[in-house]
C-alpha cells in the first residue's frame, strides 16, 4: 500500500510547489 502512496504524495506535493510559486 505504501509502494502506492509514495508516489502519490510525492506528486500532490510538487502540484501544490509548483501552484504555491506560480
Amino acid at each position: 500500500m505504501w509502494v502506492f502512496i509514495g508516489p502519490v504524495v510525492r506528486c500532490a506535493v510538487v502540484i501544490v510547489l509548483l501552484t504555491f510559486l506560480s
